[in-house]
C-alpha cells in the first residue's frame, strides 16, 4: 500500500479534491483488453490503450471552428472581399499547422510479459484539502496509471521540423493579420464575433473535468462503500447511492482524524500513513495508529445489494475514532508530565543539562 501525491498523477478517475473537506472514496480498477472483435474482457490480449474521445467535448470545438471557417469564406465571397477571403484562408491554415505540430499521443508504461501472477498494487491518494482515494488494484494498473512515468510520442518528434513549421505559422499569421486588417469593416466584425466565440468555447470546454475527454473503457471502475457508524447513537448503516454516477458512494466524515481511520479500515494498514506524512510522528498518534489497525484488521467485508447493484461494503466496527485519539492524547500527556525534565546546575561553570527526574534525584 502505497500514498502519493494526487498532483504528480493525473487522476481520471475521480475529481475527488471537488468533494467535500475530509472525504473518502474507494474503487477498484481492474484493466481490460480489447479483443480482435472489438470487446473487451479482462482476459484478451491486446494493447487497448487511454485514449482521448473521438466525440468528445474538443471535437464539437473543432467542428465548430471548421464551420465558422467556411461560414466566414462563404460570406467573404458573397461580399466580394478579396482580403478577408485571403485573411480567412490563412487564419485557418495557421490553426491547422499549429495542430499538427502539437498533436502528441499518450503512452502508460506496461509490463511486457502479462503471463505472471500479480501482487495487489493499491494505492492510497491524498489530497490537500484532507480527502482520500483509495484504489484497489493490481501492480500492472498501479504502474500505468499512477508509478512509472508517463510518456509523450509527438507527431513532429525532430526540433527542426518543428521550427519549420513554427516559421510557416507565423509568416501565416502575420499575413492574416495583414489581410483582415484591410477588410471592410462588417468582416471584420464577423471574424471578431467568431473568434470571441470560439475562445469561450475552449475556455468552457477546458472547464469540464478531465474524465469527458478521456476514453476509461480500457479500465473498468467499480465503486465500493464503507459502513456508515453514527457515534451518538452507536448505530450501524449502509450507505445511500448518490445521483452521480461516477461518484456514487462518498463517505463524509467531520474532521480528518475519521477521514484517516476510514482509509486505515479500507487498506488495513498503516505503513502508508506513518511513512508519508499523513499523520504527525508523536507517541499520542502511533498509538492510536495501532490501536485503529488492529480494529481495521478484525473489521470484515461483506457484499450487499444497494440500489439494484451488488456493492463491496466495509464493514465498520462500533468504535469512535475521535474519542479514541482524545484516549491516547491524553494518556501521552500523562506520561509526559510524570517524565518531565529538570534544569540542574553542573559543578562546570557557565553549563546547564537537562537530566530526568530519576538522574537527578541520583546526583543531588
Amino acid at each position: 500500500m502505497i500514498l502519493i501525491n494526487p498532483i504528480t498523477k493525473l487522476t481520471l478517475f475521480s475529481e475527488a479534491e471537488s468533494l467535500p473537506r475530509h472525504s473518502v472514496r474507494c474503487v477498484k480498477i481492474e484493466r481490460q483488453y480489447r479483443t480482435k472483435r472489438g470487446k473487451r474482457d479482462g482476459h484478451a490480449a491486446s494493447d487497448g490503450s487511454l485514449t482521448a474521445k473521438i466525440w468528445g467535448p474538443l471535437t464539437f470545438v473543432i467542428l465548430l471552428g471548421c464551420t465558422l471557417s467556411l461560414l466566414m469564406l462563404a460570406l467573404a465571397i458573397w461580399h466580394h472581399d478579396g482580403f478577408a477571403v485571403c485573411g480567412d484562408i490563412c487564419i485557418s491554415f495557421l490553426s491547422t499547422l499549429t495542430g499538427l505540430a502539437n498533436k502528441w499521443t499518450l503512452k502508460l508504461q506496461k509490463r511486457q510479459n502479462r503471463g505472471i501472477r500479480m501482487l495487489p498494487g493499491d494505492v492510497v491518494i491524498r489530497y490537500p484539502n484532507g480527502n482520500f482515494l483509495c484504489v484497489e488494484c493490481d501492480e500492472n494498473v498501479a504502474r500505468e496509471l499512477y508509478f512509472a512515468p508517463e510518456g509523450i510520442d509527438y507527431l513532429v518528434s525532430d526540433l527542426w521540423q518543428y521550427r519549420i513549421i513554427s516559421l510557416f505559422g507565423t509568416i501565416l499569421l502575420i499575413f492574416g493579420v495583414i489581410f483582415l486588417a484591410n477588410s471592410s469593416t462588417w468582416m471584420q466584425l464577423i471574424f471578431a464575433g467568431s473568434f470571441v466565440a470560439l475562445n469561450i468555447s475552449y475556455w468552457l470546454v477546458a472547464a469540464l473535468p478531465s474524465r469527458v475527454h478521456w476514453d476509461t473503457t480500457c479500465f473498468k471502475v467499480t465503486e465500493n462503500a464503507i459502513e456508515i457508524y453514527d457515534t451518538k447513537t452507536k448505530e450501524l448503516t449502509l450507505p445511500t447511492p448518490h445521483l452521480r454516477k461516477e461518484e456514487r458512494f462518498v463517505d463524509l466524515n467531520p474532521d480528518y482524524t475519521s477521514a484517516v481511520w476510514k482509509a486505515i479500515l479500507v487498506t488495513k494498514e498503516t505503513l502508508w500513513a506513518e511513512t508519508s506524512g499523513a499523520i504527525p510522528n508523536t507517541p499520542a498518534w502511533r498509538d492510536w495508529m495501532r490501536e485503529a489497525r488492529d480494529k481495521a484488521v478484525d473489521a470484515k467485508v461483506r457484499y450487499e445489494k444497494i440500489g439494484g447493484v451488488e456493492v463491496k461494503v466495509f464493514e465498520h466496527p462500533k468504535w469512535d475514532p475521535k474519542q479514541a485519539w482524545d484516549a491516547c492524547q491524553e494518556a501521552s500527556m500523562n506520561d509526559a508530565e510524570k517524565a518531565e525534565p529538570c534544569v540542574v546546575v553542573d559543578n562546570t561553570p557557565n553549563t546547564l543539562s537537562l537530566r530526568s527526574n530519576a538522574s537527578a534525584a541520583n546526583n543531588v
